[in-house]
């Protein structure tokens, strides 16, 4: 069951009772000692404030790694103060949230850091039978527990990668079978147009035959490529700002950047697509600029135009498409429109595939 489940889903919830049960043990500790009830229950309380922020699946990268730096200082603390029967527990909960933002080594260094981290902060109080105890208690619960992430990780992103593949297999076998005769046959009957036309007539239908030509080789090409599960995005981009006559479109594709995943470049190639479209139909813009660059392990994209100002920004079915193909790999985009400055589309991609991504919209 687990494991047909997003990670981050059923994380968070099982992760909120473990830290419900935990703080429950330290209850009469509290009455027993509460000059320092104040100062764990407000440490208690923002961990678990912080486990539910940081866990959410919408979450970007950067506030799960801010939420797990802050609850582990957080869990520090607590330990510090005495957690009876539970010690390391919140430790352990920052230790499940790892993989999903680390590699597998990574995390298993960070999870062996708390464990030393825990051996410092324990109360004095503790004997050291107590102490090793907690501490190999902590580093067995909390490495198993990453490698189960991991696991059901993996395995989610096999079936994913295994349902891409089959739908690139059906995609493949639709455009072999109706698209591409559909336009073989249009090519035929073009060229026999042609042929036998008056002058008048032939510069339009050699002009229809070249395009038809044109399609057929796209399909056949984008075909070859969903069998090879491999994406030449530069190429593809610039056969798009070739089909564009106007306005301007000025390209800023650095000579380094390779992007290897098929899904996630098909994806970036459709947002351009998508924002240029847009802009040729409603900005009037007399020139676009498209800047792609790699930051860390995300691609970023960012579109902007010198046409007319659109206002609010309203998520018609072009935009809302764009929108749901990017938060599938686990990415976001902003898109501003303001005055005189034409309309801005930035867009983040993970260069591998994380999980979800959350879509900020924003007016002038």
């Amino acid at each position: 069951m687990l494991a047909g489940m997003q990670i981050p889903r059923w994380l968070r919830f099982i992760a909120l009772g473990v830290w419900l049960l935990a703080g429950s043990t330290s209850v009469p500790r509290l009455v027993r000692d509460p000059r320092a009830a104040p100062a764990w229950i407000v440490a208690f309380v923002v961990f678990g404030a912080l486990l539910w922020v940081g866990s959410d699946r919408r979450a970007s990268r950067a506030r799960i790694i801010a939420c797990l730096a802050a609850e582990a200082c957080l869990g520090a603390f607590i330990n510090w103060l005495g957690m009876p029967a539970f010690e390391g527990a919140a430790f352990a909960l920052v230790a499940a949230q790892l993989p999903l933002v680390f590699s597998v080594w990574t995390s298993l260094a960070l999870g062996v850091a708390q464990g030393v981290v825990l051996f410092l902060v324990l109360p004095r109080d503790y004997n050291q039978i107590e102490i090793a105890k907690s501490v190999s208690s902590y580093l067995g619960f909390g490495m198993m527990t990453i490698a189960l992430v991991r696991f059901f990780d993996s395995e989610r992103r096999a079936r994913v990668e295994l349902a891409r593949a089959g739908e690139r297999t059906r995609i493949t076998r639709e455009l072999h079978d109706v698209l591409g005769h559909h336009l073989a046959a249009l090519t035929i009957q073009l060229d026999l147009a042609r042929r036998k036309s008056d002058d008048e007539a032939r510069a339009p239908l050699d002009e229809a035959y070249g395009a038809a030509q044109r399609m057929l080789k796209d399909v056949r090409d984008t075909m070859t490529t969903l069998r090879k599960d491999e994406y030449d995005l530069r190429s593809a981009l610039d056969a798009v700002v070739k089909a564009v006559p106007e306005p301007i479109i000025d390209v800023n594709f650095p000579a380094g950047l390779v992007v290897s995943d098929a899904a996630v470049a098909h994806v970036a190639l459709r947002c351009i697509q998508e924002a240029i479209t847009n802009t040729v139909k409603h900005a009037r813009a007399k020139s676009i600029r498209v800047a792609l660059s790699r930051e860390g392990d995300d691609l970023m994209i960012a579109i902007e135009d010198d046409g007319e100002a659109a206002g609010e920004i309203r998520e018609g079915s072009g935009l809302r498409g764009m929108r749901e193909r990017i938060e599938e790999l686990g990415g976001d985009i902003e898109v501003a429109s303001e005055s005189q400055r034409g309309t801005k589309v930035h867009a983040r991609l993970p260069m591998r595939l994380r999980g979800s991504g959350a879509t900020r919209m924003r007016p002038s």
